[in-house]
């Protein structure tokens, strides 16, 4: 136990150097910031003097001069691209208007080839019309004819008719008169023979009465009793039957007489009044009155045709013509809509020309050398942003020599203020936390083994040595408590700085971030300052006057 703390004891020296050095950096630390700080406002001026000289050769670059006064270049290209802005409008306004004069053009020459073609179709109208009046009429002096023509037609058709009911009678007439003659005959024939039946019927009465004479007794003629020469009796006597029988066949025969006559009778009248209906036709050829009238008819029924074809015509161009003078009223309405439009649209083409030499005399002005106002504002804007950037670049770098300056004197006034007799022994004092956590470690692992160290070593001289009192024991254990709760004040106080560090390091960072914003914010204040400014008439206005005056001044010049 002794030789473990006589070898801790070895060792205390390079540890008191640890600690030593741990307090050392600990005082460093805190002057890590204003160092920092003095190498970022260092590193930051390095940064804004490159760029003013990036800006400053840009400048040259784009026609600028060393010595030029940038404010007054700015304000007068602000103004002048406010001006060339507008220009720039007219010359959109100028690629619309003659896009639209073009597209008025092409609508006026429309307008103006359809009424010209509507005058053409106009012209032609009247021709047109009375050619196909003139056809109406004389379809309509044809059609004209179609009642006189279609009572021919049916007049011929009936004659026609009748005489094929003459030639069709013909026969049966000639039939009907054989048969009424030959009837007439059978009549007579039977009327002979009842005649010759009641001849003989009476020539035979005497000898049928001689027979029944009965001497002695009256006669039925002459009431005489004597018969003194009594006829004799007939060969052949005639019966009632004998009669009766020619009776009947005479009054057949006289009827079928009278229907021979009325049948012969009908059909001379049908042929006589289809004789009538027939008509006298004094130039047939061979008598054959049917053919002839036939063709009488065809001539009448193709003359019937053309006369209908005729009326068809005629409806037909008189709906033609109607449909023409309709065609006629809408093409005059519509030469008026498009001459109507003709007229709107040289009156729009006349306004747009003149506004297009107007916008073209200002765009021109605007444009000045380049081929486009947008060429001349990009210009301008390419030179306004070019001084604005030298402008800023020149105030940044008298910002962060100002923020340099402020910077070095704080470090330098906490390094006065501290042990350090310079940067070079404050930077050589700083320790990163690696290497101050492992000089930690080791000052802490050293103190633990010496106190476990001794306390081993105590109790083992208590226990070989009984002259050991208990207060020197108490004195002993109050010690090394004391040394334990300073070993653990001074962690906690090294950890409390090292989070303070830590947290100083972070504001710094805001505050440099803040700083950046604040110079954006002020940078754009200080332009609306100077438009302020020059809009009232004060400086860097060179003219000295308000906005208002300048207006009123510009109206009077022009």
């Amino acid at each position: 136990a002794r030789e473990r703390v006589a070898e801790l004891e070895a060792q205390a020296p390079a540890r008191e150097t640890d600690r030593a050095r741990l307090t050392q950096a600990g005082a460093a630390e805190a002057l890590r910031a204003p160092l920092e700080a003095a190498a970022r406002s260092e590193a930051a001026l390095a940064d804004a003097v490159a760029v003013r000289a990036g800006a400053a050769q840009a400048w040259l670059d784009q026609g600028g001069a060393a010595d030029d006064d940038l404010e007054q270049i700015i304000d007068e290209l602000t103004g002048d691209l406010a001006r060339w802005h507008a220009a720039g409008e007219r010359e959109s306004e100028l690629t619309t208007v003659r896009a639209e004069l073009e597209e008025c053009r092409r609508r006026e020459a429309e307008a103006r080839d359809t009424v010209a073609a509507l005058d053409e179709q106009l012209a032609l109208i009247p021709d047109e019309r009375a050619r196909r009046e003139a056809e109406r009429a004389a379809a309509a002096d044809t059609a004209a004819r179609h009642d006189a023509v279609r009572q021919q037609c049916d007049l011929l058709a009936a004659r026609r008719d009748a005489a094929r009911e003459v030639a069709r009678l013909g026969p049966e007439v000639e039939a009907a008169e054989a048969a009424y003659l030959a009837a007439t005959t059978a009549a007579a024939d039977a009327a002979a023979a009842v005649t010759g039946l009641l001849q003989r019927r009476l020539a035979g009465y005497a000898g049928e009465l001689a027979q029944r004479l009965v001497e002695g007794e009256p006669c039925e003629v002459c009431g005489s009793v004597d018969h003194p020469h009594p006829a004799a009796a007939a060969d052949d006597p005639v019966t009632d039957d004998d009669l009766a029988a020619a009776e009947q066949t005479r009054d057949r025969a006289t009827a079928a007489e009278a229907d021979a006559a009325e049948t012969a009778r009908t059909l001379r009248e049908r042929r006589a009044a289809a004789q009538a209906r027939r008509g006298d036709v004094p130039d047939a050829e061979d008598g054959d009155v049917e053919a002839h009238l036939g063709a009488r008819l065809a001539e009448a029924e193709a003359d019937l045709a053309a006369v209908t074809a005729a009326i068809a015509t005629a409806e037909r161009l008189a709906t033609e013509l109607r449909e023409l003078d309709a065609l006629a009223a809408a093409a005059r309405a519509e030469r008026e809509q498009q001459a109507e439009k003709l007229t709107g649209h040289t009156q729009r083409r006349i306004a747009l020309e003149t506004q297009e030499q107007a916008l073209e005399g200002e765009v021109a002005e605007a444009r000045g050398a380049h081929a486009t106002v947008a060429d001349r504002v990009a210009e301008a804007t390419l030179r306004r942003d070019r001084a604005r950037g030298l402008r800023e670049a020149q105030r940044a770098v008298a910002d962060r020599e100002r923020a340099h300056t402020e910077a070095v004197a704080d470090r330098d006034d906490r390094i006065a203020a501290s042990p350090f007799a310079g940067v070079a022994e404050v930077r050589a004092a700083l320790l990163d936390d690696t290497e101050r956590a492992a000089l930690q470690t080791r000052v802490d692992e050293h103190a633990a083994a010496m106190s476990a160290a001794r306390a081993r070593l105590l109790e083992l001289e208590l226990d070989a040595d009984d002259d050991v009192t208990a207060d020197e024991l108490a004195a002993a254990e109050q010690a090394a408590a004391d040394a334990d709760r300073a070993r653990s004040a001074a962690i906690g106080a090294l950890r409390d700085a090292e989070n303070v560090a830590a947290r100083l390091r972070e504001l710094l960072i805001q505050v440099d971030d803040a700083y950046a914003a604040v110079a954006a914010q002020a940078e754009e204040t200080a332009a609306v300052t100077r438009l302020a400014d020059t809009v009232a008439g004060r400086a860097p206005n060179t003219k000295k006057m308000d906005l208002e005056t300048f207006v009123l001044a510009a109206e009077l010049e022009e």
